[in-house]
């Protein structure tokens, strides 16, 4: 799934997935990746942030709007819910 972020210049943008899975054991394993645009450079990416198999990363903003990337691992076709943070600290 992708979605789009706009951010501010010089403000800091935590990401992650803390939540998921909980109550539904289908969705366990995430990745993040943060771009510069569609098949743009990488500006962050995470898989596995201990010490669990969920996501997180911080990056800086620098005033352009990027994409977000998130996947799974080992979903079992099921379904489940993904649980998706954004924080920003300027």
């Amino acid at each position: 799934m992708w979605f789009t972020l706009a951010t501010v210049a010089g403000t800091s943008y935590t990401i992650n997935t803390t939540g998921t899975g909980v109550g539904c054991a289908n969705v366990g394993d995430t990745v993040l990746q943060v771009v510069a645009a569609c098949g743009g450079a990488e500006i962050a990416c995470n898989d596995d942030f201990a010490p669990g198999l969920l996501s997180s990363l911080t990056f800086l903003g620098d005033g352009s709007t990027v994409r977000v990337r998130l996947g799974t691992f080992s979903a079992t076709g099921l379904g489940g819910s993904i649980v998706v943070n954004v924080s920003h600290t300027p």
